[in-house]
């Protein structure tokens, strides 16, 4: 997530022990979305395939909505072509 304005990006990295608790998406993006100037969003996920994953996801994007209006204009999502579920 990084805003087209900004001459460079920053990586971070977060540390979630396994079977944790507690981590929302704003508080794993926060430090994003507190600068403020969010206008685009561009995920790549290539498994996004079952009804758990796209709700995720569109809980992702509530939160983006939430925070991030009335600047943000466009979320997309990149993802790969799978199976065909049944």
């Amino acid at each position: 997530m990084y805003n087209t304005l900004q001459s460079k990006q920053q990586v971070k990295y977060l540390h979630i022990p396994e079977g944790a608790t507690g981590y929302s998406y704003y508080t794993i993006f926060k430090s994003c979305l507190e600068k403020g100037g969010v206008t685009w969003v561009e995920v790549e996920d290539p498994y996004i395939r079952y009804n758990h994953q796209v709700h995720n996801f569109v809980r992702f994007c509530e939160m983006l909505v939430k925070h991030c209006l009335p600047m943000l204009k466009s979320i997309s999502l990149l993802t790969g072509v799978g199976e065909v579920m049944k």
